[in-house]
């Protein structure tokens, strides 16, 4: 997991720099913070957990992003790890309406639970609602696919985003 977080991080650095000579984005201007609030139900349809989270990303071009995230979930009262998930993905932007004051997105990516040493994969869709060029309020829905002998699960997170 090591070699696949190394190699992403690489990944944004070359898209960062590819993005800093492009005239479509400038990179400063495409990174975002976005606090989150996430569900994480077991089995798609079973028990659910409330969790809290972080997520920065950055922009390639105007219709895709790059995106880490990180999450801890209320297990234990709280009392589990600081990052329970961390979360690498790609997210683009596939519809938009009102002058793009609504995006219909669609995202996919990597997990690991660092709690259970376990990965994922994920792919899910959500929509972002763009209140003024550096405040956006947003939601996405997740289906992750566990490696080891898991069942599948979703994750629902509900999220303010700042842009840069």
């Amino acid at each position: 997991m090591k070699i696949i977080l190394l190699a992403a991080v690489a990944l944004l650095i070359v898209n960062v720099v590819h993005a800093a000579d492009s005239k479509a984005v400038k990179w400063i201007d495409s990174i975002t913070i976005a606090p989150a609030a996430v569900i994480q139900t077991e089995g798609i349809d079973g028990a659910s957990t409330f969790g809290a989270g972080a997520d920065l990303g950055v922009g390639i071009n105007k219709h895709v992003s790059i995106h880490v995230a990180g999450y801890g979930y209320e297990t234990d009262s709280w009392g589990g790890g600081a990052v329970d998930e961390l979360e690498a993905y790609v997210k683009a932007n596939l519809a938009s309406f009102s002058k793009q004051v609504v995006v219909v997105t669609a995202k996919g990516g990597a997990v690991w639970d660092t709690l259970l040493d376990d990965y994922a994969m994920s792919v899910g869709a959500g929509v972002d609602l763009n209140i003024n060029k550096r405040f956006a309020l947003g939601a996405d829905y997740s289906v992750r696919a566990w490696l080891n002998d898991r069942d599948k699960d979703s994750l629902l997170r509900f999220f303010g985003q700042v842009k840069f």
